[in-house]
């Protein structure tokens, strides 16, 4: 049993049950032209420098997959390993960032960082478990998993 954020490199092998959907949202300076707004296009997003994760990341791929299915260029002005560095870099403002949501646990607390939800349909990332296909679980395995599933469709309180 695993984790897994993306559907793009499951194979045959495994099996990929979907829980949530963690919807890309923006993050940029708090008092960025685009901070009094809840909610951001990509297009608007466009108009600035993006400091992105590096090629390899799930987050990037999902983003650039998006890009690619709504015909727009993605090439951003940093790339970055780890969000941690991103919410630095965005703080010292020099770019915007899209991430998932769950990705900005920490970035919600700074009172330098705004996060505004896109107005974008359909971009966000799955998540989901992974096991073998055809496989069973161990006891204890199967447990985890039951419980994983149960609890992360449970209704989660705003940040």
């Amino acid at each position: 049993v695993g984790a897994e954020f993306t559907v793009a490199r499951i194979t045959e092998e495994l099996e990929f049950t979907p829980i949530v959907d963690d919807p890309f949202v923006a993050v940029f300076r708090s008092y960025h032209p685009l901070a009094k707004r809840s909610k951001v296009s990509i297009d608007q997003v466009l108009q600035y420098p993006i400091i992105s994760l590096s090629k390899g990341s799930n987050v990037r791929a999902t983003i650039e997959a998006y890009f690619e299915r709504t015909k727009r260029s993605f090439v951003p002005a940093y790339d970055l390993i780890h969000h941690y560095t991103i919410g630095a870099m965005v703080e010292a403002g020099l770019g915007i960032t899209l991430l998932p949501s769950m990705a900005t646990a920490m970035m919600q607390h700074s009172s330098r960082l705004k996060i505004a939800v896109l107005n974008e349909p359909k971009f966000s990332r799955h998540v989901g478990l992974i096991k073998r296909t055809g496989e069973t679980l161990s006891p204890a395995a199967f447990e985890f998993y039951q419980f994983t599933l149960q609890a992360m469709k449970r209704p989660r309180m705003a940040a």
